[in-house]
Formats: C-alpha cells, sequence, structure tokens
C-alpha cells in the first residue's frame, strides 16, 4: 500500500505540472495538500488538503472529482481495493468514512474520552481500521469506525505517528520518538531494538515506516537522519550506512519486501531492488 501511495504522489505532482483546466483538473491549482492515498495498483487516488474539499481520481489522474465539503483535512486513507475511505480533520473527534470510493460520507464514532483523532490507516482487506489519538493512545475499529477498541498492551503515554500493517494484519508496527511492534495482531507489543547504541540514543524522530506483505521485511526512516531495515518482522533493526543523513518523509516497500523507496524533503530519492541490501 506504501508503495502505490508514493506512486500516487508522483501522479498528483505530474498532474499539478500540466496546468490542465478540464474535468476536473481546475482542483489541483497549488494547495496545501496533506495526504494521499491510492488503491493497491495506483490507479484510483485520494488526495486531501488543508482547506479545500478531498479529490478523487479512477483513471491514474487523468479526471479528478470533488468528494467533500472544504475541510481543514489533516488526513486520507482507503483499503487496498479503494471501496473503503476515512478522513480526518485537524482536532476533531469524528472522522468521516466512505464505503463507496468517496461517493457518500457518514461520520465515525467519536474518539474516546474526548480524545481527537491523529492518524489512521485501513488493512489491506479492510477488515480493520487502526487510529492513533494525539493523546498518544492507540485504537482499532472491526465495523469501519462505528466502534472503537483501545489498544491497552502498547505503551503509553508514546508519540504514535504512523501505523504500517502486514497484509493478514499478524505484523503492525508504529511509532513517533520509538519504534514498536507486535507479530500476533496487536497482543503484545515490544520496542524496537536497533543498532548496538544504549538506550540513550534509542529515541529519534521516526518520521514514516513500510511493512511488506508477510511482515518480515520492514523499513523506517528517521527526519534528519538514517534509513533502517529489519529483516526479522521489526524484532531488530540495522542502519543502512550507505544511504545519506537526509530529511526523510516517507518510505515504502512492496509485498515481497525486495523493492524500497524512499523519499526525502530535499527532493531525493533513494531505492533498492533487493531487500535494502543496497
Amino acid at each position: 500500500m506504501a508503495q502505490s501511495i508514493l506512486y500516487a504522489a508522483a501522479v498528483l505532482a505530474a498532474a499539478v505540472g500540466t496546468n490542465a483546466q478540464d474535468d476536473g483538473a481546475q482542483y489541483l491549482a497549488a494547495r496545501d495538500w496533506r495526504s494521499v492515498t491510492a488503491n493497491g495498483p495506483g490507479t484510483k487516488i485520494a488526495v486531501a488538503p488543508n482547506n479545500g474539499p478531498i479529490i478523487v481520481t479512477e483513471d491514474h489522474g487523468e479526471h479528478w472529482v470533488e468528494v467533500s465539503e472544504i475541510g481543514d483535512w489533516a488526513g486520507v486513507t482507503t483499503s487496498s481495493d479503494f471501496t473503503h475511505l476515512c478522513a480526518w480533520e485537524e482536532s476533531k473527534r469524528v472522522m468521516l468514512r466512505s464505503t463507496d470510493g468517496g461517493r457518500s460520507w457518514r461520520e465515525t464514532a467519536y474518539a474516546p474520552d474526548g480524545d481527537f483523532w491523529r492518524f489512521a490507516v485501513y488493512s489491506r482487506d479492510s477488515t480493520q481500521l487502526w487510529a492513533t489519538t494525539q493523546f498518544y493512545h492507540l485504537y482499532y475499529s472491526d465495523d469501519d469506525g462505528a466502534s472503537w477498541n483501545r489498544v491497552t498492551s502498547v505503551p503509553h503515554p508514546a508519540d504514535y505517528d504512523f501505523i504500517e500493517l502486514s497484509k493478514d494484519g499478524t505484523h503492525i508496527l508504529t511509532g513517533g520518538s520509538l519504534l514498536y511492534h507486535t507479530s500476533d495482531y496487536g497482543s503484545t507489543w515490544s520496542r524496537a531494538s536497533y543498532g548496538t547504541q544504549g538506550d540513550q540514543f534509542h529515541y529519534r524522530k521516526w518520521s514514516d515506516a513500510a511493512v511488506s506483505g508477510t511482515g518480515d521485511k520492514q523499513v523506517a526512516v528517521v527526519y534528519g537522519g538514517a534509513l533502517w531495515v529489519s529483516s526479522d518482522g521489526g524484532a531488530s533493526w540495522m542502519e543502512h550506512d550507505e544511504v545519506p543523513l537526509l530529511p526523510w518523509a516517507a518510505v515504502a516497500i512492496d509485498d515481497d519486501g525486495s523493492k524500497m523507496i524512499a523519499v526525502a524533503d530535499t527532493g531525493e530519492i533513494w531505492h533498492s531492488t533487493n531487500g535494502g541490501d543496497n
């Protein structure tokens, strides 16, 4: 899924660059884009701006359509078949969800305990929706956000800036200043061990991560730091010393874990076709 999202971002950038004015392309005028999401092949894409409507394409970016009201959108996520979409605004207690590719929307249940939603992601088969909150909690929903279950087995408090799942949801990776992983659907969690340095070096600004389809191969990046790779389901991590320290913005991996790509705020793109070996 992450790989298709990076592809979707490239499609969006190309579409904006054409400055086309038909079939909804006027919605691609320069905006404060906050989030992009795509189906498995990357053919169907949704993007969310700050102070604007969510827009959707179903043909690789050839045509775009508004699918929401104007909002201060913080994020949007989709299932791999693009039937389920979920979007959230800054400092709001509800998210909007769609089960028809964005054609219609309804509210999720409120974030519990007066909390506010921060990030969300669908499992590839759309059976589960996982979300983080501003009060540093993890939740999951088995009914598309109609109700929420708090994950009490993960350490708290901690800043959970992202969540990534393997294809069947067995492996889950989340983090912010620390990385936490599970290999049993979230029943038990462990803090990731990386490198040979002591605990005082474990606190980093992890900006993004990605998990392969099986969950065995994982990759994570530090903003202003290194790219790290795990080959054992997130249990241990090694810094990739051939990749420079950069302000990494996003990283992606394909289903079998062989192809990886990372992009930085500087515009640099690094990729590997052998599981991160080089």
